[in-house]
């Protein structure tokens, strides 16, 4: 597969395997994708065992939907903080701070 792309700073007609290699490389790249795996892995992890988790303590149903709810809307909220506070302060100190 070739990467066709002009003004990214990669030569048109380079190779996806290059790009990949050359990407992997960067120490921020690196970082923000290992960022993202975590960061999906929790939410996976909750969504997926918590219900159950909470269903051994006894809860309901309706209690693990509504912490799933809970989470999601606080997910929202935060999403929603981030991108007000990164219209007014440095975005890359944000995402290091978060």
């Amino acid at each position: 597969m070739w990467v066709q792309s002009s003004g990214t700073g990669a030569p048109v007609g380079e190779p996806l395997v290059v790009v990949l290699r050359r990407a992997r490389s960067h120490r921020s790249y690196v970082l923000l994708v290992v960022g993202f795996f975590v960061c999906g892995f929790h939410v996976s992890f909750i969504g997926v065992h918590l219900p159950k988790h909470l269903d051994d303590l006894g809860q309901g149903e309706a209690i693990g939907a509504m912490v799933l709810a809970l989470i999601g809307l606080f997910n929202v909220a935060g999403s929603l903080g981030a991108g007000a506070l990164g219209a007014t302060y440095s975005r890359t100190r944000l995402l290091a701070l978060v």
